[in-house]
């Protein structure tokens, strides 16, 4: 039996070999296998027009309680929404890293969103 189970191992480790050289694992673009030195063709971001006002932070300042404040305490989008927002406006700055004292393009939302 355990004969039998090795060597089924084995018929499917060449059948994984075959597999890989034939058709490949790695991505493909439109049925072409990539290169590693090619480079696939980079897809330019949608340059979103987002409605922002400009704050300067304050000790105790977060990207949410600036919305939360904003919008009277209730936040009208995702938090997914609001930090990829802010991270178009302020492209050189992240959402968990805002510093005391820099002014940031804080996104505006109405509670219609």
């Amino acid at each position: 039996m355990k004969k039998l189970i090795g060597a089924f191992i084995i018929m499917f480790l060449l059948y994984i070999v075959y597999h890989d050289i034939s058709q490949g694992t790695l991505p493909s673009i439109n049925g072409q296998a990539v290169k590693a030195s090619e480079k696939a063709p980079e897809v330019e971001p949608k340059k979103q027009s987002v409605p922002f006002q400009t704050v300067k932070i304050k000790a105790g300042d977060t990207v949410l309680s600036l919305i939360e404040d904003q919008s009277n305490g209730s936040i009208p989008v995702s938090i997914q929404t609001i930090i990829k927002d802010f991270e178009i406006l302020n492209p050189s700055s992240s959402a968990d890293s805002i510093k005391i004292g820099k002014e940031y393009k804080i996104p505006l939302y109405t509670n219609r969103e």
